[in-house]
């Protein structure tokens, strides 16, 4: 099996069938979406509020075995391109924010095409994403991992110079509360389990002859949030909280958060307190009637297999929201 082209049919019928109902794209305040020309699977993104744009481009793919089932993991890197007049304009590096004010990035604020090539890979980089699936399809699990801040300091003057320190985990989790939505209004079920991890974050040092090395910054803190979905509620599979239990697995970290939640109960969960921030409410709200409304009924099953029945001939693609 392609993986690549697995990952990317699964996130294409997630954009695809979700952009025909506008009130969930207004209630996500997703703007606009849009694929990437690239070789590899990537899609534009632009939120209301944010007047920068992100990528979301799949990095690596993977199978393993887990209590004798195959699981299948995707792992996407998520990059925000600021634009000038954006509030993190001046966070990202020099070399960023000359980029995007360079030919080539267009009016959208993306790279063009042809300039795709010509810009580093580490640049804009401020969060990665996971998606995980077992091969029955009967659980879901999504995860953000990032830093509070991405920092990078340049050691090619004495005291040393902050050139990086952009707010990752805020940028990030911005898109990933639209796309964990996304999926549960596909899904048509809310979480049945959130976690969130914490451990020790690091700082990037550029060094005098360019070279990069990572080390460990007590004020930093990286984070892993982990939204795991029951696809098939009425059956008691184990494997989905077994792989969810060695996630949380750390030996650095501590588990900051681990909630349940019924499956049943659309009216989503009453969320105080600063430990449940990053349980989002959104995540319920996608799953109600009113913002179901005009979307065919369909099986939680159905739509995610449907991924796989999208064939390559059909010619559609994710048109401009």
């Amino acid at each position: 099996m392609d993986l690549a082209v697995f990952w990317s049919k699964k996130m294409e019928v997630v954009l695809f069938q979700a952009s025909w109902v506008r009130r969930l794209r207004d209630e996500l305040g997703l703007e606009g979406m849009s694929p990437v020309w690239s070789d590899v699977p990537a899609w534009y993104f632009w939120l209301r509020g944010l007047p920068g744009s992100y990528r979301l481009s799949l990095a690596d793919a993977f199978q393993e075995q887990a209590l004798e089932q195959t699981v299948t993991s995707g792992v996407f890197s998520v990059k925000y391109y600021p634009k000038p007049g954006d509030r993190f304009f001046h966070s990202f590096s020099p070399e960023e924010t000359a980029a995007v004010q360079g030919q080539g990035f267009d009016l959208t604020n993306t790279p063009r095409f042809e300039s795709q090539k010509d810009i580093p890979d580490g640049l804009f980089t401020i969060a990665s994403l996971e998606c995980t699936v077992n091969d029955q399809e009967t659980w879901y699990l999504l995860s953000l991992d990032s830093q509070d801040t991405l920092r990078t300091v340049s050691l090619s003057e004495k005291q040393g110079r902050v050139i990086r320190s952009v707010p990752g985990w805020h940028l990030g989790y911005q898109l990933f509360e639209r796309l964990t939505a996304l999926h549960a209004f596909i899904f048509g079920l809310p979480p049945t389990r959130v976690a969130l991890l914490r451990e020790p974050g690091f700082e990037s040092r550029l060094n005098a002859d360019s070279s990069i090395e990572n080390c460990t910054a007590e004020d930093l803190q990286r984070f892993n949030l982990l939204v795991l979905f029951n696809l098939q509620p009425e059956d008691r599979d184990t494997s989905a909280e077994a792989h969810f239990g060695e996630r949380l697995q750390t030996e650095q970290g501590r588990v900051e958060m681990d909630l349940s939640f019924n499956p049943h109960d659309r009216s989503g969960p009453c969320l105080q307190g600063g430990r449940t921030d990053w349980v989002s409410r959104l995540w319920w709200r996608a799953c109600q009637e009113e913002v179901r409304s005009g979307w065919p009924a369909r099986g939680t099953e159905a739509a995610l297999k449907s991924a796989s029945s999208i064939d390559e001939a059909d010619g559609r693609e994710l048109g401009d929201v």
